[in-house]
């Protein structure tokens, strides 16, 4: 459930400015772009431990870096020096111009260590987003909206002899869109920062379990007429 939850981020701003479009002057700018790390049926990122008995450990990690950028006219800077902020450029001309980026930085670590005891340690970790910008020719109405969104799961179980296991999911992205025209300029800023930790260990004959869950989603929109 958590990996439809965060491709549905992506999905619901492909169809909302077809008809918009239709209308718009020469010279306008419509821009789209997404990212998914996972989908309706595979986790994006997921990592499965079991120990069982014996005296052993295991590690295992997996990271992944998404970066994806846009910019109208082609020469035009597209990464903000801060939010909403864009590096010297002549925002007040009457040349419509737009950009757009998407940076996500997904990490994920699972580790046990077992002295004959029965450990499994599992972490799932998605992330999806989405933008789009219609910026008008002249002073034509502007339109932005994004989605953005991160869910993660962890179980970790321990029973039987000594043990420990741990797992690690950190999730961060951002994107920002920004437009102008004659009549003036438009910009949105998305960022989620998040961290899933859980541990678990014990002494034999004990029984330890844990079970954790995040689920975080942001979205927003706006029109200038």
């Amino acid at each position: 459930m958590i990996t439809r939850v965060t491709l549905a981020v992506a999905i619901v701003l492909i169809v909302t400015t077809g008809a918009y479009a239709d209308s718009l002057l020469a010279g306008s700018i419509w821009q789209q772009q997404q990212f998914s790390v996972g989908n309706t049926i595979n986790p994006g990122m997921s990592s499965l431990l079991n120990l069982v008995h014996g005296d052993q450990d295991a590690w295992m990690g997996q990271f992944v870096d998404v970066h994806n950028e846009h910019a109208a006219p082609v020469g035009l800077s597209i990464m903000p020096v801060a939010v909403g902020s864009f590096p010297c450029q002549d925002w007040d001309s009457c040349l419509t111009k737009a950009t757009q980026w998407q940076d996500g930085d997904l990490d994920q670590t699972v580790e046990a260590d077992g002295k004959c005891g029965v450990i499994s340690v599992n972490a799932f970790l998605d992330a999806a987003g989405a933008q789009e910008q219609t910026i008008g020719a002249s002073v034509s109405p502007m339109m932005q909206v994004q989605t953005l969104g991160v869910a993660a799961d962890q179980v970790l179980m321990r029973s039987d002899g000594a043990g420990s296991g741990e797992a690690k999911n950190n999730a961060a992205v951002a994107q920002d869109q920004f437009g102008a025209n004659a009549g003036g300029s438009v910009d949105e800023y998305s960022y989620i920062d998040a961290d899933q930790i859980g541990k678990v260990d014990g002494k034999a004959g004990s029984t330890a379990s844990l079970v954790g869950g995040l689920n975080v989603t942001t979205g927003q929109s706006q029109v200038v007429y």
